[in-house]
């Protein structure tokens, strides 16, 4: 499995108060996951209080996997760096 790139698709810095989108596109397995990981810690937005989502966009042209991580309403808390890990079979890349 080979990871792209990741890609913050506002090409600017994130603005306090606006929407934050980071996406991240693999070519691998299709039963590739993906998980995201802010300063080492995994980003969960299934239990945030906050307006965070993702997106996981399946197949695309090239076999390629993406996800995409919103999150609306950034505040200087959401400053640090984001990682994408892409797993396989127990396998994180």
């Amino acid at each position: 499995m080979k990871l792209q790139y990741v890609e913050n698709y506002d090409k600017k810095p994130a603005v306090e108060g606006k929407l934050l989108t980071l996406a991240c596109t693999a070519r691998g397995s299709s039963n590739m996951s993906f998980k995201w990981y802010k300063d080492g810690y995994l980003v969960n937005v299934s239990v945030s209080d906050r307006n965070a989502w993702e997106v996981r966009i399946p197949r695309t042209m090239n076999d390629k996997q993406m996800s995409v991580l919103n999150i609306d309403g950034v505040t200087v808390y959401d400053k640090g760096k984001y990682i994408l890990c892409t797993f396989i079979r127990g396998v994180r890349k």
